[in-house]
């Protein structure tokens, strides 16, 4: 008899604990941004902060937000291709190249970099989120 009532009480708890410890947390975290610092090793003036809040993804370079939204053109590989490569551009690190094939080794190496940033900055939200 025990038993009988035991089980559905303690389905229960076990329901409503997994109800209530994947609720949603938007009430206390609306308005804030989930920001990571990055430096590159290779050139001092690429330094920026790879974020996401409510609006979006975004880059934040010398105090202007990047969105990628903004920079997305149709037919990108990635959606934040572009602003990676404005962030770039504006940094001045890959103008210092000789050749035109230099140029084109350092803008995809900086950009790159850029991207890598943005993944990871994705991959550290949807890990503090849980429940994923």
């Amino acid at each position: 008899m025990k038993k009988v009532v035991l089980l559905p009480i303690s389905l229960l708890m076990i329901l409503s604990l997994l109800t209530w410890s994947c609720e949603d947390d938007n009430d206390d975290t609306t308005g804030e941004d989930s920001c990571v610092r990055f430096d590159s090793p290779t050139c001092v003036d690429l330094s920026f902060s790879a974020c996401s809040d409510d609006n979006g993804d975004y880059y934040l370079y010398e105090g202007d937000k990047y969105y990628c939204s903004d920079y997305y053109t149709a037919g990108d590989a990635n959606e934040c291709s572009g602003a990676s490569e404005q962030i770039v551009i504006d940094s001045g690190c890959a103008v210092s190249a000789s050749s035109g094939m230099e140029l084109k080794s350092a803008m995809s190496s900086y950009t790159s970099f850029v991207l890598n940033a943005m993944i990871e900055v994705k991959a550290q939200a949807k890990e503090a989120a849980g429940c994923n």
